[in-house]
């Protein structure tokens, strides 16, 4: 069973459950498994020391919106989004 997450969303600032965004969009090639590096421990292993990350198991992204906000965001840009990450991802094979 999934935990459910409560909180305010970032959006509209109303307080409830919340979805997970992908960020980007899933669509956009972010459904698989990443290791996330925040700004600190990207600049930590630039300088040649430990840096840490954090495993997320279903793509890029947090708990962060509402249902209603999350769903209109993906309408506002998304399809655009994930066309743009796509031509970008597999322009690199025509080279």
């Amino acid at each position: 069973m999934k935990k459910e997450i409560y909180g305010q969303c970032h959006i509209c600032g109303r307080y409830g459950k919340l979805t997970f965004e992908h960020i980007p969009p899933e669509a956009a090639l972010n459904k698989g498994k990443v290791k996330a590096y925040s700004g600190d421990e990207v600049i930590k292993s630039l300088h040649g020391e430990k840096s840490h990350y954090q495993d997320m198991q279903r793509g890029m992204g947090k708990f962060s919106l509402c249902e209603s906000c999350n769903n209109t965001t993906g309408q506002w840009y998304a399809s655009t989004y994930c066309q743009v990450a796509k031509d970008v991802a597999f322009s690199r094979n025509k080279i």
